[in-house]
């Protein structure tokens, strides 16, 4: 994918995911829709010791 910021192309190509489809379906203005969710569970990447302005914290990626 060709993708430009602030006049700076670049190429992106975006992680493929599996998904598998849900039983829950529905309908929004006439149009019939399903659900669909991860096919398998992502990466937990843990805590990471962070800090902003000097000021330390742990973020949960």
């Amino acid at each position: 994918m060709h993708l430009s910021y602030r006049g700076v192309q670049y190429d992106a190509d975006p992680a493929a995911v599996e998904t598998v489809q849900l039983p829950a379906a529905g309908k929004y203005r006439g149009l019939r829709f399903s659900f669909r969710a991860p096919g398998r569970q992502l990466p937990d990447h843990g805590t990471r010791r962070l800090s902003y302005r000097g000021a330390s914290y742990e973020a949960h990626l």
